[in-house]
């Protein structure tokens, strides 16, 4: 009675919670996801792009690796970034050919950054991707792209697929990026 008198409505709700009551459906299967992320608090204050960079491609490593497990694209990448004041600012480039090859997300999640840092210390970084398709959807060529970058993004998967493979028998740190280091 307290509750719902000062909460109203989410004062009752929260009783019947605590009263296990819940008229919630439960779902067999969890819903699928609508996006792809990861962040990282740096134990320093990043203040040069080249450190900020290699920060983001582990974590496009990441997003790259967990798109892959589940036969996704996305044709969406934004960063974000916490400075050390702790303000947050984060932006977005939609993207005309879907991918979830690990170089391409950082590709993309770098020039977001380039765009977006204002120069001040960084004290934390993130991509996060969204708007995802099927993997079984075609890679839809431009009108200009190459032969041979066609080739080149035809092999950048087939390592990251061998990557994600080792990874997932060995143990993640089995291999990393010598830039990593």
């Amino acid at each position: 009675v307290i509750l719902s008198q000062h909460l109203k409505k989410q004062g009752e709700f929260i009783w019947r919670l605590a009263n296990g009551i819940d008229s919630s459906l439960v779902e067999a299967e969890p819903a699928a996801n609508k996006g792809y992320g990861n962040s990282t608090t740096t134990p320093f204050d990043v203040t040069d792009a080249e450190t900020a960079k290699v920060v983001l491609l582990a974590l496009a490593e990441t997003v790259g690796s967990r798109l892959r497990k589940d036969d996704v694209k996305v044709s969406v990448i934004s960063v974000g970034i916490r400075y050390s004041d702790l303000s947050y600012c984060s932006h977005q480039r939609v993207i005309e050919i879907a991918t979830n090859i690990t170089n391409e997300i950082h590709q993309i999640a770098a020039g977001v950054f380039d765009e977006l840092w204002n120069g001040k210390p960084i004290r934390l970084l993130g991509i996060c991707a969204s708007m995802l398709v099927p993997v079984t959807e075609p890679r839809q060529m431009s009108l200009f792209e190459l032969q041979e970058e066609k080739t080149q993004s035809e092999k950048q998967q087939k390592l990251d697929l061998a990557l994600d493979s080792l990874r997932d028998k060995y143990g993640k740190d089995i291999i990393k990026r010598g830039s990593l280091y």
